[in-house]
Parts: structure tokens; C-alpha cells; sequence
């Protein structure tokens, strides 16, 4: 692991956080959007990172590549048209069309009562699994929070989980668990 991403400040940030940030800057992900502080700007920088800082309700929010023309047109998206947003984050364009479609009344209905994951297919998918099987593909454990495969065996989703699962076990093992341990997490409750 490289020394900067061994630091006590490093160390510090949210391991989501940490997870996201490196595969933008290893250029694995075109760009992400973490939450932070002073400490997440000052390493930002340190990364050679182009970022814009906003703060939202109080909280700073980083929008960050390690291409300044990419983070520009991402900036100019004020519609927030989804398949800029989707490209911006690296996700395979038939999974941002999976999660951008119009949902169903089922669906709405689920999100509405606080169960967003089965208000999409993918999220369906693993509970049905873990409820047959008890277990799931382990590589849909390395999604950052905003990405939500179009299906459970989709390959570009897998092709490129497997890559990010890669990189974080090696640049970052305990951010890599922290992602791991936010998915497990996150699909037991959908259950």
C-alpha cells in the first residue's frame, strides 16, 4: 500500500469513502461523490484529484476525478440525466438503465415502506437468493453505495466488480472489507 494511503489521516476517512477515492485514483471509476472534511480535501489534493466541494445540510460533499474535462461536463449536468451520471461513475450503461427506468406501483410501494433494495430487480434477485441459498455472488459485495447492477449475472457489472474487489484488497484491505461489510449488511435487511 502505498505510503499516503497508509496515514493516520487516511486512516480516518470512512472506508466507503476510502474505497470509492481509490478507484478514481487509479482510474478504475471516471469519478465518485463521498462525503468529508478538511482531512478528506487536504488528501484529495494529495491524490492529484480534481474535486468540487459543496456543502449540502451542513456536510461537505466531493465530486471528484482525476479528470478535470470529465469533472467539468459532469458539473454542467443541471438536468441530472442519469446516463451522465451513470457514465460519470463508470457504471455499465445497461445497469443505469435498469435503475433509471420508471418503477412500478410494487416497487414504489416497497421503497415507500423503506425497503429500497427490492424497488429494483438486482435487489429482488438477492433476497430471493439469500432466502433459497442463504448466499449470493460474492463480487456484488464490492458495489459502492450508488451502484446497482441491472442483474444478478450481469457481466459487465461483474467484469467490473471483480476489478474494483481487485484493487481495493490490494491498495486498501480494510476499506475493501468496510464496502463488503455495507453490502452483506445491507442485503440481510432487505430480507
Amino acid at each position: 500500500m502505498e505510503k499516503r494511503l497508509a496515514s493516520k489521516d487516511w486512516l480516518s476517512l470512512d472506508g466507503i469513502n476510502r474505497a470509492q477515492i481509490i478507484l478514481v485514483a487509479k482510474k478504475l471509476k471516471s469519478g465518485t461523490i463521498v462525503s468529508g472534511n478538511s482531512v478528506t480535501k487536504r488528501l484529495i489534493k494529495k491524490l492529484g484529484l480534481y474535486f468540487i466541494e459543496k456543502t449540502i445540510n451542513g456536510h461537505k460533499i466531493f465530486t471528484i476525478s482525476k479528470n478535470k474535462s470529465i469533472l467539468t461536463k459532469f458539473k454542467k449536468n443541471k438536468n441530472k440525466n442519469p446516463k451522465v451520471i451513470g457514465k460519470f461513475l463508470s457504471y455499465p450503461p445497461c445497469c443505469v438503465k435498469e435503475y433509471s427506468r420508471k418503477r412500478t406501483k410494487k416497487e414504489i410501494e416497497s421503497y415507500k415502506k423503506g425497503n429500497k433494495k427490492l424497488s429494483y430487480k438486482l435487489g429482488r434477485q438477492i433476497s430471493l437468493l439469500i432466502r433459497k441459498k442463504k448466499n449470493y455472488p460474492e463480487y456484488l459485495n464490492f458495489c459502492p453505495p450508488t451502484f446497482t447492477p441491472c442483474d444478478i449475472h450481469c457481466k459487465n457489472a461483474k467484469k467490473i466488480l471483480l476489478n474494483w474487489k481487485e484493487s481495493l484488497i490490494k491498495e486498501d484491505p480494510t476499506a475493501a472489507k468496510k464496502l463488503e461489510e455495507f453490502n452483506i449488511n445491507s442485503n440481510k435487511k432487505s430480507n
